[in-house]
């Protein structure tokens, strides 16, 4: 994106950025096209500075899943616990193989879901769009799913899972045009 141009009193090439000449010091008096180009340029290296940011806060957003569903496996195991004890003590039948190969599936789908959105996190520092839009399709995967299993789970926790929602479509959305301003070669 860079054009050199030539200053007007000595010749030496010039870079559209540059406000004096390095060869001579002399002011260099831009168009008002020339003002409007650079006054873009500069717009657009801001522009990828603060989508840069945002996709910082979407690993960390994605970092926080992670930690969400390490912490959840143990939370899951010990609720399910005290499920199948409380329903045993009020007279139900509880087949303890099958309650503890459920248990075991819930706890290892949280211990997944944990190891694959840290994995994510590691793959969004090098390829922030991809991973975000994955965290985020994968995380909307697992409130359907949830929700499909237990309708009431949907409502559970609703505003912590919207600003989720809402940060890593940020996410998806800045990696988007950071990516397309890193092309550009701005």
């Amino acid at each position: 994106m860079t054009q050199l141009t030539a200053c007007p009193k000595c010749g030496n090439e010039i870079k559209p950025d540059e406000t004096f000449c390095t060869g001579c010091g002399t002011k260099l008096v831009l168009t008002l096209e020339e003002k409007r180009n650079k006054a873009a340029v500069i717009g657009m290296k801001v522009s990828k500075q603060v989508h840069k940011g945002k996709v910082k806060s979407g690993r960390t957003v994605i970092l926080v899943l992670a930690i969400l569903f390490l912490i959840g496996a143990p939370i899951v195991y010990f609720m399910l616990q005290s499920e199948i004890k409380s329903l045993s003590n009020q007279g139900y039948v509880i087949d303890t193989a099958k309650a503890n190969q459920i248990m075991i599936l819930f706890v290892g789908a949280q211990l997944f879901l944990a190891l694959v959105y840290i994995g994510l996190w590691f793959w969004a520092k090098t390829k922030p769009f991809p991973a975000s839009l994955t965290a985020l399709l994968l995380f909307l995967a697992t409130l359907g799913i949830s929700a499909a299993v237990d309708p009431a789970e949907l409502v559970k926790g609703l505003l912590i899972k919207i600003i989720i929602i809402i940060a890593l479509i940020n996410s998806v959305s800045s990696a988007y045009k950071y990516k397309k301003l890193t092309e550009a070669d701005i």
